[in-house]
């Protein structure tokens, strides 16, 4: 035991359990390896939270842990997914072609691709259809932390699914994880987060085993991966894209029915809702999630689905948090609103428990003063003073879509018209004032 240890042993539990509260997981392990009563006292949070890869090294790991006496402390597990073409394989669009037990297959262009890593290794199935072995495991966030870089970026093949999920490697991560999943008797999971899903659909998203164990989730989070090519074109521009991401319904958000939290992002190149070109709709309806308390959305156009799905959820929802999202008027959208509508419609579904909602950034770009007519000039030079006077006042956020690249850009002109027209303010402050009714209500039962 060193001098630090040493000093620490004198601290107060109270306060050695503040210091462990504050330090990251390296420096947990660290502490841990100097005695073995600090073992014995971080144990519980060294394995709160553990990291499985789809790798033979890190999965022996994780199901060493499944087998020892710090299995009880498991809450969380991290499964990170990555593949074959991610780490330099030497096929030229980096998809991974494997044969089924892992090894060199000739690709579509006749060449041999070597494979010296298993796309999906044994105890990785293991581990993952085997997660009853964690008896306090109740979240799982899967990660797929695939290279899209050296991925095809062209539309998907007209292969059938299941074919394709057999010859492709990062596709194949992603059958294998879900059914490896849908395998246990009994799912303890409570929580899932889904980070990065790439937008291609997997057969187990159809299947009723993964409809039902989406309806025992308490909380579900998802963020959908965005990016775009060397040559600027978002995926916002790609037909599979919008297709997929209109079908998320169908694949997770109709059965999420005993779901209190919801965190639904997507990505600022693929930004969803509305219709028209390079839109996609937002795949939310009113009889989903009918227990809904928590809401955050990111990187979501406002329109009539959204609108309709927080007015019939005006009764359970408490929380509401909406980051980097926009309305559009005039742009490629063929329905598109303006803030005052969503908010007005929520105030008139008069809410019962909204306690806190919070709409993200508020600082937004205004047109430079130098550009434009003296007009518009003018506008932004008045929009400037009047946010300076009077700090409850914001801007709400207008953007559009490029209709040939599908880049996001401010509609900086919209956003200050909307500003000093005053409409979207006003509904807003209606809104928040029955928000702050609620909170005040909250507080004097808290205090009865």
């Amino acid at each position: 035991m060193d001098s630090h240890s040493a000093c620490l042993r004198g601290l107060s539990t109270e306060l050695q359990l503040a210091v462990i509260e504050c330090l990251d997981p390296v420096a947990l392990r660290n502490w841990s390896s100097t005695c073995s009563s600090y073992r014995a006292l971080l144990a519980p949070y060294i394995f709160k939270v553990i990291t499985l890869r789809n790798t033979e090294r890190s999965a022996l790991s994780v199901d060493a842990v499944a087998n020892s006496r710090y299995v009880t402390y498991v809450e969380g597990l991290h499964y990170i997914a990555t593949a074959p073409g991610d780490s330099g394989n030497d096929n030229d669009e980096g998809v991974g072609v494997l044969s089924e037990e892992g090894e060199s297959v000739p690709s579509e262009k006749g060449e041999s691709v070597p494979n010296t890593i298993p796309v999906f290794p044994g105890i990785v199935h293991k581990v993952l259809s085997n997660l009853e072995s964690f008896l306090s495991l109740h979240t799982l966030s899967i990660d797929f932390a695939f290279d899209f870089e050296v991925i095809d970026w062209n539309e998907e093949s007209a292969e059938p699914i299941n074919e394709a999920e057999e010859t492709e490697g990062w596709r194949a991560v992603m059958a294998k994880t879900f059914a490896a999943l849908l395998e246990n008797t009994y799912l303890c999971i409570k929580a899932l987060e889904i980070r990065q899903l790439p937008s291609t659909e997997v057969s187990t998203f159809r299947t009723d085993r993964f409809h039902d164990f989406l309806g025992t989730l308490e909380r579900f989070d998802l963020s959908i991966h965005g990016s775009e090519n060397a040559a600027g074109w978002n995926i916002n521009t790609l037909d599979r894209y919008l297709a997929f991401v209109s079908k998320l319904d169908e694949f997770f958000f109709d059965h999420l029915n005993c779901v209190t939290h919801f965190s639904f992002r997507a990505d600022e190149t693929g930004p969803i809702g509305l219709e028209g070109r390079n839109h996609a709709r937002l795949a939310l309806s009113p009889q989903q999630m009918p227990r809904l308390q928590y809401l955050n959305l990111e990187h979501i156009f406002i329109c009539e689905e959204l609108v309709d799905f927080l007015t019939a959820h005006a009764d359970t929802l408490e929380i509401i948090s909406m980051r980097d999202c926009y309305a559009n008027i005039g742009g490629l959208e063929e329905n598109g609103i303006y803030w005052e509508q969503l908010f007005t419609a929520l105030y008139n579904a008069k809410p019962r428990a909204l306690g806190q909602v919070h709409i993200l950034p508020i600082d937004l770009p205004i047109e430079d003063e130098d550009a434009g007519a003296d007009a518009e000039r003018e506008s932004c030079r008045r929009t400037r003073s009047l946010l300076e006077q009077d700090k409850r006042r914001r801007l709400f956020a207008y953007a559009m879509l490029n209709d040939k690249y599908g880049t996001l850009y401010d509609d900086e002109e919209q956003n200050v018209n909307s500003f000093l027209e005053g409409r979207d303010q006003k509904a807003y402050d209606d809104l928040m004032q029955v928000v702050h009714e609620i909170q005040a209500t909250f507080v004097s039962r808290s205090l009865a």
